[in-house]
């Protein structure tokens, strides 16, 4: 009795799920279609089964030649070689820009610029507004010698991502190098303002601001640059630097002290030293900067004349004091 109740249940089970419309079925597994055979169920029966239904495996020959074995007709076996297995759903847009991204990231470790802009191109002809590619695509062209189409990109990008601060940073480079001060300008004090810690940005903000002539601009930004590297010497040289041109004699003697602490023995930071005191009026400490610049670099001596008779004098065999006032 047992018997024959599995019997019915496989001769009876194709023709359930052939008469089953008003539900989806799924595609046959394997291990149902070798059941089935194995239980007697026709081939012809069976091939119509997996026409209807479809099948979620790839039949290999193996795997038919084993169902041959194991009672199967021809019909049924031409039937699994004709069907497909259901295909996975087409990738998202997204997805196809993220995969071509992830290679020309790949590329461009090797620096097959090239091939990493053509990948960039597909990524943003599935997602045109894809601002990730826009910024890789941007970067590749700078990297191939292309600084106008690079601009041109960045701009794109960040009309998608305006808090892009790296962007903001790159395409304040490019101008800059374009001699275009303003554009580069802007784009700097945007960088800055978005990543506060961008030390680079505030070093080109310095710069840019000095070539305006904008002392007040360069002391902010070398403030900035100094805060964030309190043990850059040249940090401190520079707004020392930036103080002596704006009249700050007194705070510029501070920072050149300071760069000294931290490079005891470079040479411009004691010229510029020797500088900031002689115009205070401190001969005497002026001229031991200046006498220890010129000993570490004789040959970027650049002293009015005052004091370079003075260190030609302390030069002399003999003389191994500093000069009084």
């Amino acid at each position: 009795m047992k018997s024959t109740t599995i019997f019915l249940a496989i001769v009876l089970l194709p023709v359930a799920l052939l008469s089953s419309p008003q539900k989806p079925v799924k595609p046959l597994t394997q291990a149902q279609i070798t059941g089935l055979v194995q239980g007697g169920v026709p081939s012809a029966r069976l091939a119509r089964l997996v026409e209807k239904r479809g099948i979620n495996f790839l039949p290999t020959e193996n795997y038919l030649k084993n169902l041959r074995k194991a009672g199967a007709g021809d019909v049924l076996l031409n039937a699994l070689r004709a069907a497909r297995p259901p295909q996975p759903p087409p990738l998202a847009p997204a997805a196809i820009a993220a995969k071509d991204l992830a290679l020309a990231a790949q590329l461009a470790a090797k620096k097959r610029w090239a091939a990493a802009e053509n990948l960039c191109r597909q990524a943003l002809k599935a997602e045109p507004r894809n601002a990730s590619a826009l910024f890789a695509l941007a970067q590749t062209l700078n990297e191939e010698g292309k600084p106008e189409a690079a601009i041109a990109t960045y701009r794109q990008e960040l009309q998608i991502q305006p808090a892009n601060a790296e962007a903001h940073a790159a395409l304040a480079g490019l101008l800059e190098w374009k001699n275009d001060l303003n554009g580069s300008l802007s784009e700097y004090q945007e960088a800055v303002r978005l990543n506060p810690q961008d030390a680079g940005g505030y070093f080109h903000l310095s710069q840019l601001w000095e070539s305006k002539g904008d002392l007040k601009g360069m002391i902010a930004a070398d403030r900035a640059l100094v805060k964030l590297q309190p043990g850059d010497a040249d940090a401190h040289q520079r707004l020392g630097l930036a103080l002596y041109l704006s009249g700050d004699l007194g705070g510029a003697e501070a920072e050149f002290h300071n760069s000294l602490e931290i490079k005891p023995n470079n040479p411009e930071s004691l010229d510029d030293l020797g500088d900031a005191l002689a115009q205070g009026g401190n001969r005497e400490a002026a001229l031991k900067a200046y006498y220890q610049a010129s000993r570490l670099a004789p040959d970027q001596s650049t002293l009015q004349p005052e004091y370079q008779t003075l260190l030609d004098a302390l030069k002399t065999p003999g003389n191994s004091k500093v000069g009084a006032k």
